[in-house]
């Protein structure tokens, strides 16, 4: 089926699925055709019938689904945001903005609702793919039964490709192994960018089986909140205790010492002088993440700057 490339039509979730007949069929994939020609006694007395493809309905339009990681509702200039999208702006005029609606507060979870138009439970990623556990709703393994809106519309006679930074299964297997540009912005009280490293203050790797410190300076500079996330360096998944996911956040009422700094600690068992502690394992190694979210000009002129991770001897 030829159909010009000026015709694409760049279509939100909802739109998507309204007319156009992908919805008519209930259960997919289809069943197949019956058969409509004859079989006589002879040859001449039959009539074939070869089963045809699926093809998409004459006049279907291109269908483009954009999906922006880590990036807010409100935040483009589309919807009032700050962020300038001219090319949102003006696809936007054109068409239809929608302005209500469910999210997630989480990236995997968001990405899955809106692949699939399902809630995120549904499709098995109640949580982050990384953070993913072996229950209901939350195991990160989207089955046959939640087919995503791409596989739908190849059912109905769409060809479908499918383009991202980061492959999800490859992440689910293996993750922290690289950055993206999106890890690393460079537009000023917006986006995010990650701060890593594998070894501490004297030049030695990081131990689960060790006690060490980290002072997070007064005043981190970002506009929303900072993140300090620990991974396993063998499987490169976040490391996981009896605390949780190895996590601490600005988000979470963390205690602060007198001048606005704060106090990390981690290690296997927590040290009496810690106010916030988070628990490694004896024999793992392991890394971090620091991340900046909405980074401010003084991470970029780097007159604010992280401490190292200290040794506790």
């Amino acid at each position: 089926m030829k159909r010009s490339a000026s015709r694409v039509t760049v279509l939100v979730l909802a739109a998507i699925l309204c007319g156009v007949d992908v919805l008519a069929q209930e259960v997919l994939p289809a069943p197949p055709a019956p058969f409509k020609g004859a079989m006589g006694l002879k040859a001449k007395e039959s009539k074939t019938d070869f089963p045809q493809p699926v093809q998409a309905p004459k006049g279907a339009p291109n269908i483009l689904l954009v999906l922006l990681d880590d990036v807010g509702f409100g935040a483009t200039s589309t919807f009032g945001g700050p962020a300038s999208t001219p090319t949102l702006d003006r696809l936007a005029a054109d068409g239809l903005r929608y302005n209500q609606f469910h999210t997630t507060a989480l990236c995997s979870p968001t990405r899955a609702a809106l692949l699939t138009g399902r809630n995120h439970h549904t499709v098995h990623t109640g949580v982050i793919m990384e953070a993913g556990t072996g229950f209901p709703g939350y195991d990160t393994l989207m089955g046959r039964d939640t087919a995503s809106i791409a596989e739908i519309l190849r059912q109905q006679g769409w060809n479908t490709n499918f383009y991202t930074q980061v492959d999800e299964r490859g992440s689910w297997y293996y993750e922290a192994i690289g950055n993206t540009a999106g890890m690393q912005g460079r537009i000023l009280n917006f986006g995010q960018v990650y701060l890593e490293t594998s070894k501490d203050k004297d030049g030695n790797w990081l131990d689960g089986g060790k006690t060490y410190r980290m002072r997070v300076s007064p005043n981190p500079p970002v506009v929303q909140f900072w993140s300090f996330t620990l991974y396993d360096n063998t499987t490169r998944g976040p490391v996981v205790t009896d605390q949780g996911a190895a996590d601490v956040s600005s988000r979470q009422n963390l205690v602060t010492n007198t001048d606005g700094s704060v106090d990390l600690y981690f290690g296997p068992a927590k040290p009496a002088q810690a106010q916030n502690w988070v628990k490694t394992i004896p024999g793992k190694g392991w890394f971090p993440y620091f991340r900046f979210y909405g980074p401010k000009e003084a991470y970029f002129d780097k007159t604010w700057q992280l401490n190292d991770i200290e040794l506790v001897k």
